[in-house]
């Protein structure tokens, strides 16, 4: 699968054009559709499983001018407006302070570049009629039912811990059983 073919498997879901038009309305910030959304609605689709994850909504940006106080008030108006997704809103500027000796990202690729897992570390928003798709660790991994730790995670045995407690909690084997799991022990 390319980059063009996930594109066109994500156009093809209408909870998915709904939620990039919604993000591509915010004013003031650059919203993407990401991470977990984006990975169990990938998952669902190559297994051939009913898509049953799309109410959990997973918004990211990037702005040093946007408060952490700011962000909440936007997930906030988005739960009010559209109350169907249950939106978590992140501004990546404050998302080092979550992760143990990570310093603060320069920006939305190199913050999504952190992220956990690689299979996770992707987002897409729409531009008008194009689409931008964000994957600093490709998509092999997402598309192979892969898990494997990004290299910052890998660089450290606290976060790498934290890593292998996600991977555990999030029990992703018994939704989707072709699961490969990587660095485990």
């Amino acid at each position: 699968m390319t980059e063009a073919d996930l594109i066109a498997l994500f156009k093809s879901n209408a909870t998915i054009e709904k939620i990039l038009t919604i993000i591509s309305e915010i004013e003031g910030v650059t919203c993407y559709l990401a991470a977990g959304t984006l990975r169990n609605f990938v998952w669902d689709c190559l297994a051939k499983k009913e898509s049953s994850h799309l109410t959990d909504v997973d918004i990211i940006f990037f702005d040093t001018e946007v408060t952490y106080e700011e962000t909440c008030q936007l997930e906030e108006r988005l739960r009010q407006s559209h109350p169907t997704f249950d939106w978590e809103v992140k501004n990546q500027v404050y998302m080092h302070q979550h992760n143990p000796k990570t310093a603060p990202y320069a920006n939305l690729v190199e913050s999504l570049s952190a992220f956990p897992e690689t299979c996770t570390a992707i987002a897409l928003r729409k531009v008008e009629d194009r689409y931008e798709l964000l994957a600093p660790h490709g998509i092999a991994d997402l598309v192979a039912f892969e898990v494997r730790p990004t290299e910052h995670f890998m660089g450290n045995s606290e976060r790498l811990a934290i890593y292998r407690k996600r991977v555990i909690d999030k029990q992703w084997q018994n939704i989707w059983p072709r699961l490969r799991l990587y660095q485990m022990a």
